[in-house]
């Protein structure tokens, strides 16, 4: 079972992990409650975000889950010469992290351990 939450300003809100449109989203918590995992995406400014479930599909059989895309989308609109830079983080922890609370001002759901990209 996964569930889905996502951060943005200072509330914490569960989301469908279906294929869903995300605005102003500063982190998002998955929980894989089997596995005992918690995986965060930590983002340094609010972005939309788009959510899709992939899947293969036979016209002999149903729908077979493959993965979860996740593609955050940040406008960007400079002249030339000047730079753009974000930063995405991710943080891979235990299972009980989930239940502390959205801190969005530090941009973060559960803070250890991280590991960055």
């Amino acid at each position: 079972m996964l569930r889905l939450f996502r951060c943005s300003g200072e509330a914490k809100e569960r989301i469908a992990p279906d294929n869903v449109a995300l605005t102003d989203t500063k982190a998002l918590c998955f929980q894989d409650i089997r596995n005992e995992v918690t995986l965060n995406l930590l983002f340094d400014r609010q972005v939309d975000i788009e959510i899709k479930s992939i899947t293969s599909s036979s016209s002999h059989a149903a729908d077979v889950y493959q993965s979860t895309c996740i593609s955050p989308l940040i406008p960007v609109s400079f002249a030339a010469g000047e730079r753009f830079e974000t930063e995405i983080r991710l943080q891979i922890g235990a299972i009980e992290s989930w239940q502390r609370n959205c801190d969005a001002s530090q941009g973060r759901l559960c803070p250890k351990p991280e590991t960055r990209l």
